[in-house]
Order: structure tokens, then sequence, then C-alpha cells
């Protein structure tokens, strides 16, 4: 099952993740013209010849030292490690109406993605995911790191809180903002996406 998620930029993941790569030059080897030199070679001008043999771009080749630094390529926006794949289940009903609440600060992992399908659905375990997410809550700052099916992806939003909903805005890396609901204890908390469809929760470490 792939999932994206709302507050991410995923996909993931995410990327989770989910935006973001660096690109390497190839520059770091100067190598000779070996066209030169058999072109010189064959026409019978000694100093031609010479003059190719003496050469600097003929001589000197130059140890590849690996990729060029690419000062365009964006820093990474944080160094967060995720959890383990979270595992799935459906619960055959509508899901609960978002009661918000207060999101401390610290850390957040997922723990369990919710499908709702409604009354008379499917229901029951539905084996793990391949999505994995941690939240660093500081405030309004939100650092998330993100893998969905292998690919890590990580990101920083500015979370805005009003009743019942979560705004969040990518500040770093190439996020899909969105206003959603959510509902929070002291050491839960539940992202509803897809229209309410799903319900990602969280754990507080």
């Amino acid at each position: 099952m792939k999932l994206r998620h709302g507050i991410l930029l995923l996909a993931v993941s995410t990327s989770f993740v989910v935006a973001v790569g660096c690109s390497s030059g190839s520059e770091g080897v100067v190598t000779s013209d070996a066209g030169a030199g058999s072109d010189a070679s064959s026409t019978g001008d000694s100093s031609t010849s010479a003059e190719a043999s003496t050469s600097s771009d003929a001589s000197t080749t130059l140890p590849d030292t690996g990729p060029s630094p690419d000062s365009s390529a964006p820093a990474a926006c944080n160094a967060l490690g995720v959890p383990a794949y979270a595992p799935q289940e459906a619960i055959a009903s509508a899901a609960p109406a978002a009661t918000g609440g207060t999101i401390a600060d610290g850390t957040w992992d997922l723990v369990n993605i919710i499908s709702f399908t409604g009354p008379g659905g499917a229901s029951g375990p539905m084996g793990t995911s391949t999505m994995a997410e941690r939240y660093e809550v500081s405030g309004a700052t939100w650092q998330l790191g993100t893998s969905v099916n292998g690919n890590a992806a990580h990101f920083t939003q500015h979370v805005v809180m009003s009743g019942t909903s979560l705004t969040p805005t990518t500040t770093c890396g190439s996020g899909v903002d969105g206003t959603l609901p959510y509902s929070a204890t002291s050491s839960t908390l539940t992202i509803y996406t897809f229209g309410g469809h799903l319900g990602l929760v969280f754990n507080k470490k």
C-alpha cells in the first residue's frame, strides 16, 4: 500500500521524501587528446608530432578526487532518523471527529496507519506498510524525517494550529501543504488525511 501523506512534502514518502538531492560534476580529470597525436604522425610533420608529445594536454593526467562540490545543491533540512515501518489496520467505521488539543514539544514517531473503511467495510490487520515518519516538534517548527518505499526525505515545516485543524507550510524541502484535522493527547497524535479516510497515529517518545 503506497501512501502519500498530506502534511509532507512525501513521499515519501515522503517522502518523506519527501524532495531534495545533489548533482555532481565530472571535473577533476584532465585527459590527453589522443586523436591529435595520431593525426600529426600520419602527415609526417615531425615538428607537429613533437609539439603533440610535449603538450601538457597530452602528458598531464590529474588524479580523480571524486565529484566536484555543487554549491547550488540544497543543504539537508535536518538529520532525523526514522522508526521502523508502521503497521496498518482497517476499521469498519467512519473516522471519529477530530478533537484538536495541545501537541507537546518533543519527538513523535508514526506507530500505526488506520484505514477507516466505513460501516460494513473491511476490518483487521493489513500487514506492515512501507512508510515511516518521525517529527521533532518545537513550538510551531516541525522537523520531519520520512521514508516511503525505502526513499528517505527530510523537511522543515511551520505548523499553525487552529481549533481541531493544523496547517503546515513547508519551509525546507518540497512538501505538500494543506489543512488537516487532528486529535492530540499528551502521548498520542492522530492526523487525519485523505478526507478523513486515513489516520496516521504518532506516539510521543
